[in-house]
């Protein structure tokens, strides 16, 4: 798959077959294909977010001011090392 008009094709009960795909990532992925201006013609790459989300800019803060990578992973309820790669990713 690698337009958004291959993934707008996709029903919920498909997207929610394929691995990691679950109701949350599902609810992100129709919020991005709402962007305005989006055709079906567009490479995937066009709906992901260029920008930290909000839980990763929660999480940065929170290590910023000297929390652990395991009291983060318990106040937002990820695992210690999916706190370490986001942290990594907003590098």
């Amino acid at each position: 798959m690698t337009t958004v008009g291959r993934l707008r094709a996709l029903s919920d009960a498909q997207l929610s077959e394929i691995p990691n795909i679950g109701p949350k990532a599902i609810a992100d992925i129709a919020a991005a294909l709402a962007t305005p201006g989006l055709t079906p013609d567009d490479p995937l790459h066009a709906i992901a977010s260029p920008t930290t989300s909000d839980r990763g800019r929660q999480i940065l803060a929170m290590r910023q001011s000297g929390a652990t990578l395991a009291g983060i992973a318990r106040h937002v309820r990820v695992s210690p090392e999916r706190v370490r790669q986001i942290l990594e990713q907003s590098r």
